[in-house]
């Protein structure tokens, strides 16, 4: 009785789910993905070095929150969702597969959030590993005087802001995936561009930014004089309105890419 009235349910969802496991395979298996990998292996490399260097107590305590915000924060999770995000759609346009695609008895929208699902799953599968790595190395290091359990409690702490600037970003890259013939140009420019502008300008301008709010959710522990003067010129939102402002763009971006994915002709 119970499979027979699961089966309906699983039926319908399957076109999503081949969507879903074809979007990630592509993903995964893209030339991006090369570039992804460095990027994300980079912190580890980074980390063993430190580890074969002399540093003092501060410096060793200092290290992991400040590559986390600095580095995994602001450039990986920045990057990792430009070249993902603004590609999934345009990549299918540019070799005239959507078109085919979309011939399929397919709802639009469910297409578009089991691509979008794709995005975050294949994203999290190189962020991940790479910040638990990176921080097993540095919290083993002698010098430091917390327990390896508090780092990875940490790290996970960390991955949770990773992950909501992977929704954020992703789906602001995504609305430009679907609208424009250039998404990754128009995304570097908000990415590398606005986002990085709007930390040094006084005034309320910056809450017109992703990395405003993830900046103001991330863990405040342990921090260099250099990233705590970085937060300070950030003007600070409460933690709480911050992700839910953070919550609110992604719903709103995905909103605005399923009504103009729904609405657009693809040829």
């Amino acid at each position: 009785m119970i499979s027979d009235r699961i089966s309906p349910a699983m039926q319908k969802l399957k076109p999503y789910y081949v969507i879903f496991k074809h979007t990630l395979r592509h993903m995964l298996a893209s030339r991006k993905s090369i570039f992804i990998l460095v990027t994300s292996l980079s912190p580890i490399l980074i980390a063993i070095i430190f580890r074969l260097t002399k540093h003092n107590t501060r410096q060793v305590i200092k290290f992991i929150p400040d590559m986390t915000i600095t580095f995994f924060l602001m450039v990986i999770t920045v990057l990792v969702s430009l070249f993902y995000a603004s590609s999934i759609i345009a990549d299918e346009i540019e070799d005239q597969t959507l078109s085919f695609l979309l011939m399929r008895p397919i709802h639009k929208p469910k297409l578009l959030l089991s691509k979008f699902l794709a995005y975050i799953v294949g994203s999290i599968l190189f962020i991940t590993p790479s910040h638990l790595i990176f921080t097993l190395i540095i919290a083993t290091h002698p010098k430091m005087p917390e327990n390896i359990i508090f780092h990875l409690s940490m790290s996970v702490k960390y991955l949770a802001v990773i992950i909501l600037g992977l929704l954020a970003y992703g789906s602001i890259f995504f609305v430009l995936s679907v609208s424009s013939k250039h998404p990754i140009l128009w995304g570097l420019l908000i990415a590398f561009g606005w986002e990085k502008i709007t930390i040094a300008i006084p005034g309320n301008i910056k809450k017109i930014s992703v990395i405003h709010y993830l900046l103001s959710i991330s863990p405040k522990q342990n921090l260099s004089h250099r990233t705590q003067f970085l937060l300070e010129k950030a003007e600070l939102t409460t933690s709480w309105i911050a992700i839910t402002i953070l919550l609110i763009i992604t719903f709103a971006a995905l909103y605005c890419s399923i009504q103009l994915f729904h609405r657009k002709e693809y040829q």
